[in-house]
């Protein structure tokens, strides 16, 4: 049995199906870095951990400052934020970063 779903419209439109692999486990979604993890790494974290137990995981670096620049790009288009104040907030929670989430 596969799962098909539309991926969202920013995304290409793309049909994706989950496989019973992942459905089998109750995994209802997938992402390309997941996909990119080895397949050891992704059973202990998607599988073998609580959702409590994975917030704990440190966070990725990259991913951090993705969500930043993103968070920042949103604040200077929609809520009309200037460059100067949103580089503040970026440098302050890049100096408070710790890895964690």
């Amino acid at each position: 049995m596969h799962r098909t779903i539309l991926s969202n419209e920013s995304m290409g439109n793309d049909l994706r199906t989950i496989d019973n692999c992942y459905t089998k486990f109750g995994l209802t979604n997938t992402s390309k870095s997941e996909n990119s993890l080895p397949d050891d790494v992704r059973f202990f974290q998607r599988i073998v951990l609580t959702p409590k137990e994975r917030a704990g995981l440190p966070s990725n670096a990259s991913f951090f400052m993705g969500t930043l620049i993103h968070e920042a790009a949103q604040n200077m288009l929609v809520n009309k934020v200037k460059l100067d104040e949103v580089t503040k907030i970026i440098n302050e929670k890049v100096k408070n970063y710790d890895g964690t989430k």
